[in-house]
């Protein structure tokens, strides 16, 4: 599962992390999160990227993401090939 997550007022931003679950009950945090930063990005994209949304296909996982600066919307999009662990 990816999920917005932080606090804005302590980091600096709100970040996509990864999270596991065998039984979709019990959840282990990636220990590498964030795995998407906000407060690394370019600072007029935005400070806080939730909602993300990611699909796999078949060589590389597209994720497309809520990307706000202050009160301005905007959609982000990343690309990854790395695979993370369970």
């Amino acid at each position: 599962m990816w999920f917005g997550g932080g606090n804005i007022l302590v980091s600096g931003g709100v970040n996509i992390r990864y999270a596991v679950s065998v039984d979709g009950i019990k959840w282990k945090k990636y220990k590498g999160n964030p795995i998407l930063s906000a407060v690394s990005a370019t600072p007029s994209f935005g400070n806080a990227f939730l909602e993300p949304c990611v699909l796999f296909d078949g060589k590389q996982y597209r994720m497309w993401f809520a990307a706000w600066h202050g009160a301005t919307p905007s959609i982000g999009y990343a690309i990854s090939i790395n695979k993370l662990p369970l």
